[in-house]
This record gives C-alpha cells, sequence and structure tokens, in this order.
C-alpha cells in the first residue's frame, strides 16, 4: 500500500511544482530528452494532451518539408483530387509519427491541488529513439537502392515503371523518417539520400512520357 501511495503521490500533489511545466527540467535535459506537457481536468486527458504535445513537434516538421515531396505526390495521385492529395501527405506522416511514438512515454506526472488541474510530461530519450530510426532508415536506403537497381536492369517497360514508382515511394518515406531524425538530434542534421524525390519523379515521368 505504502508503494502505491509513493507511485501517485505525483497525481496527487505530494511534491512541489515541477520544473517541467514552466518549460524545464534539470531531470529531464533537453540535450537527452524531446518532451511534451498535457493539462486537462482529468488524468487521461492530461496525459492524451502530452503525447499529442510530442507528435506536433514532429507533424509540424514534416508539413515544413512537404513541398520537397510534392513532384511525386503529383505523379502518384494524378487524376485525384487536392483533398485526395492531401490524404496521401497525410497518411506518410501518420506512418512516421507512429513509429516515432512507439518510443514515447509518461515521464513525470502532478497534480495542482488549488486548481484541481491534472499535469503529464510524456517524452522519449532521444538516443535509443534515434538509434531506432537509424535502422528504418538503413532499411529504407537497401530497399530503395535495390528498386533503383532492378528498374534500371529491367528489360520489361511494366517491371521498369513498378520499381521506379516504389523507389520514390519508399524515397519520400524516408524522407519524411530523416525528417523526424532532424527532430530527434539536438543538432538538427539528418542524414542524406543517396537520391532525390524529385530526380526519380523525374526520371519515372520522362521514361512515361517515352
Amino acid at each position: 500500500a505504502l508503494l502505491l501511495l509513493l507511485a501517485g503521490c505525483g497525481w496527487f500533489g505530494g511534491t512541489a511544482r515541477p520544473a517541467w511545466i514552466d518549460g524545464g527540467s534539470p531531470q529531464f535535459p533537453s540535450a537527452q530528452y524531446l518532451v511534451g506537457v498535457g493539462q486537462a481536468d482529468s488524468r487521461p486527458q492530461a496525459t492524451e494532451q502530452a503525447y499529442a504535445a510530442v507528435s506536433r513537434i514532429f507533424k509540424a516538421e514534416i508539413t515544413a518539408q512537404a513541398k520537397d515531396w510534392e513532384s511525386y505526390l503529383v505523379v502518384e495521385s494524378r487524376g485525384q483530387t487536392s483533398t485526395e492529395r492531401r490524404l496521401t501527405l497525410d497518411n506518410v506522416t501518420r506512418v512516421t509519427t507512429d513509429k516515432v511514438l512507439e518510443n514515447v512515454q509518461v515521464l513525470d506526472t502532478w497534480f495542482d491541488q488549488k486548481t484541481r488541474q491534472y499535469y503529464a510530461l510524456a517524452g522519449m530519450n532521444r538516443a535509443p529513439a534515434e538509434s531506432a530510426m537509424l535502422d528504418r532508415l538503413a532499411d529504407l536506403d537497401r530497399s530503395i537502392q535495390t528498386e533503383v537497381t532492378e528498374a534500371h536492369q529491367a528489360q520489361d517497360k511494366l517491371s521498369r515503371v513498378r520499381n521506379l514508382k516504389r523507389a520514390a515511394k519508399n524515397l519520400v518515406l524516408r524522407e519524411a523518417y530523416n525528417t523526424d531524425l532532424r527532430v530527434l538530434r539536438s543538432n538538427g542534421q539528418g542524414n542524406a539520400s543517396t537520391y532525390r524525390v524529385a530526380e526519380l519523379t523525374a526520371e519515372l515521368e520522362q521514361f512515361l512520357a517515352k
């Protein structure tokens, strides 16, 4: 019973107001942790908002980079409406962000007795999350290289088109993961790819036109 009481004391305001509520904490330094804070009238809502705060960091960066993938998205969704193209990008964002959020956990909680508000701190340790991201990038790089090679060696036209489209699609996904990697790294640096989305898309369009 004592252990349970100690574990839950944060929710009942048993300690002073944590520093992380106001944007910084020596316990979870920004160089080591990427965090988000949630505040709500209930414990589940505070936790959900904290997770959402972390998610928004990644989604904002991917949205900012989306213009670089527009050439592929136009080819992939030709004949579709702008709304459908938006859904394609949202799907890429959701796939990568969901993978990143696998590394997020609740780091700390607190309940303010005066305001009756619950607070939650969600976040991830940058180092293991970065390691997992690098593994995904390596897998995608191998797939892209194989698909590009098979496209260039293919005698069958449909096989060439199919492999180029797969390579371009995986490259968009790879660039989204690389954007997440830049967020994870405190220096903001990613790992450049051998290929560019615009170049693969241009090659595909030229081959289709021919």
